[in-house]
């Protein structure tokens, strides 16, 4: 029996300046395999995607599906994400995740997953009752999550160990163009076991984090805004499945004009 995935997204673009922008790229790809994205040529300010993924050889279990477009400028817009759990064969969308950290299943709470924008890792801010987790070394916090679908069945547990005594330092250089505001970002982190990438994130005017950067290597990124405060969130992974958490301790905060 062929297992497959089809989803369909109508696409418009609003342009922020009088340039004469049009989408140019529509990519997707599933979990963290983003060597293995595929890339879509789209034409004009709108377009409707109609797309067909075999799922057959997914593990079982929940994954994410992340989808982002580009404009004839060859500027990506924020990465969109949607949960989906497979389960006997059959691929369910995930509406609510239910989530605890370490072995304090008395302190799980509930979130609504079935936004664009949500994804698991936006609630990786380790609470202060989780940096004394017994099931973790020090300085790292167990996180635990299960997905509950549209139907109401429950997947397993699944969970991703946070570094929260350690993160990206962050710095912020601002300047002024013809074209805008430009932001370059730089980093610095080690990490005892090999830095694996980097995710840059950012939130405009305290609203929820955006994925901007879904993997990287190197240590700096430029960024354009519009007028607004930014937070940008670098998150590091290591070659142990470890990734540093989304404290605010480790965000910086810039204001464009």
């Amino acid at each position: 029996m062929r297992n497959i995935i089809f989803f369909a997204l109508a696409l418009w673009w609003l342009p922020v300046t009088a340039q004469d922008l049009q989408l140019k790229q529509f990519q997707y790809w599933i979990d963290e395999e983003i060597d293995s994205a595929v890339t879509l040529p789209l034409n004009g300010e709108t377009a409707t995607i109609e797309e067909t993924i075999d799922a057959n050889q997914l593990r079982e279990g929940m994954h994410t599906l992340h989808y982002r477009i580009s404009d004839t400028r060859d500027a990506w817009s924020p990465l969109f994400s949607a949960l989906f759990y497979k389960q006997q064969r059959k691929a369910t969308q995930v509406k609510v995740l239910r989530y605890w950290w370490g072995d304090r299943y008395d302190k799980a709470v509930e979130v609504d997953a079935g936004e664009p924008t949500f994804t698991y890792e936006s609630l990786l801010s380790v609470p202060e009752y989780a940096k004394r987790d017994p099931m973790t070394a020090k300085g790292v916090a167990r996180f635990h999550c299960l997905a509950i679908d549209n139907l109401g069945r429950m997947s397993e547990t699944i969970y991703q160990d946070v570094i929260y005594d350690r993160g990206p330092i962050l710095q912020a250089d601002k300047s002024i163009t013809p074209e805008g505001t430009d932001v370059k970002l730089s980093w610095t982190y080690t990490d005892e076991d090999g830095v694996k990438d980097y995710i840059v994130y950012y939130s405009k005017d305290n609203g929820p984090y955006v994925m901007y950067e879904p993997s990287m290597l190197g240590t700096s990124i430029n960024f354009k805004g519009n007028i607004g405060t930014y937070r940008f969130l670098v998150v590091a992974r290591n070659y142990l499945g470890q990734r540093t958490s989304m404290n605010d301790e480790w965000t910086v905060t810039v204001v464009f004009n």
